[in-house]
């Protein structure tokens, strides 16, 4: 069952890890109410890999989740996390063609294809272990 790794949150030019994070969308300001996911193993390819590209540099998700398959989302598929429901507005994320590890590698990088992004469709808490459900 997937579950929540870790919880971030960008406060005054910062990132903060919290244990619990109640989701409102007017309160997510500077990201319009869209909140990002990053699978437990693009994380570790974030924090391990030699070639570092923009992302690795860059990126911070507000969500790391574990036991997610990424190939089983689609956009406008709804998840109910904690108490929260998000519907899914973007799965994978696009690459800069300046970004090193394209130049390297074309056409892509790993980590890009291990990020989804949603938007808050009910306030509510989330915490740190609840499970992450696709809703029918």
């Amino acid at each position: 069952m997937a579950k929540v790794k870790s919880i971030s949150f960008k406060e005054n030019n910062g990132w903060t890890e919290c244990n619990h994070l109640y989701l409102d969308a007017s309160k997510l300001k500077e990201s319009k109410g869209r909140i990002s996911f990053i699978t437990q193993i693009g994380q570790e390819r974030l924090l391990k890999d030699e070639m570092k590209g923009f992302c690795h540099q860059r990126f911070k998700a507000n969500f790391v989740v574990r036991e997610m398959e990424i190939k089983d989302l689609v956009v406008d598929m709804q998840l109910r996390v904690g108490d929260t429901i998000v519907s899914i507005i973007q799965v994978g994320k696009a690459c800069l063609l300046e970004c090193p590890i394209i130049e390297a590698s074309n056409p892509s990088c790993f980590v890009n294809r291990q990020v989804f992004f949603g938007a808050i469709i009910r306030e509510g808490l989330v915490k740190k272990e609840d499970a992450i459900h696709i809703l029918d």
